[in-house]
């Protein structure tokens, strides 16, 4: 299914590959981000292994292996530079979507709580 729908869409626009725009950071072992940095690059995104860098900004999403790669403060980080997160999974179910709002579903567990975390405190101002 997702196949066949990237396929017309990259007859209709193909500098418009299934990552593009995407600069991608990754929460995850070495030996995983090699072959997920590979996916995202071949479907036009680059992808960055948190450790290997010093600043979040420019990045538009994050995909997260474990939650013992990152904490609470770090997902506070990512919110205030506007970087949605995601299990690593994200990227595979990511092809399969039909609408851009639905992405809102696939977010990250520690993110979402985080989220409402900020939401109740500036409803509660």
């Amino acid at each position: 299914l997702a196949c066949p729908r990237w396929r017309q869409k990259i007859e209709k626009n193909s500098a418009e590959r299934a990552f593009h725009n995407w600069k991608a950071l990754l929460y995850c072992g070495r030996r995983r981000f090699a072959d997920l940095k590979r996916i995202i690059r071949f479907g036009g995104g680059e992808a960055y292994l948190r450790d290997d860098i010093c600043s979040l900004e420019g990045f538009t999403v994050a995909l997260v292996e474990k939650s013992r790669f990152w904490n609470s403060q770090e997902v506070v980080e990512l919110i205030k530079n506007n970087i949605q997160c995601f299990d690593i999974d994200f990227l595979a179910t990511y092809l399969t979507l039909e609408k851009e709002y639905e992405v809102e579903k696939h977010f990250h567990k520690d993110y979402v709580v985080e989220l409402n975390r900020i939401s109740r405190c500036k409803h509660s101002l």
